[in-house]
């Protein structure tokens, strides 16, 4: 009796454990967006398409007169908070600087859409 119970809880473990590892998502790398202004680069898409992922950087990219989040400072490009896009909710990772690019990631459920400025 003690083995079959065993033998159930491994299988369900097993079981488990694979489903987990079918059922997630890749990154797909959706490359850079040529535009004026400030432009997303590296844009990936995880748990959406790259069409979607694009539209999301590219309207987050924008001023919040067009549309978007972008927030600049002298040497400084941040996401304004909180920031909403086509239903995401983006969020600065780290703000841009005179000599580096800045991380943005925009969820919405378990879909993710990240880009540097």
């Amino acid at each position: 009796m003690k083995r079959t119970g065993l033998i159930a809880f491994t299988t369900t473990a097993l079981l488990v454990a694979t489903a987990g590892e079918a059922g997630a998502a890749k990154a797909t790398a959706c490359g850079d967006i040529l535009a004026e202004g400030v432009t997303p680069t590296r844009v990936t898409a995880e748990g959406t398409t790259c069409k979607t992922a694009r539209r999301v950087a590219t309207r987050a990219a924008k001023v919040p007169s067009f549309g978007g989040c972008a927030k600049a400072s002298r040497t400084r490009v941040t996401i304004k908070q909180p920031c909403r896009v086509l239903g995401y909710r983006c969020v600065t990772l780290k703000p841009s600087t005179a000599r580096d690019s800045g991380y943005i990631r925009c969820a919405k459920g378990s879909a993710f859409v990240r880009f540097r400025f």
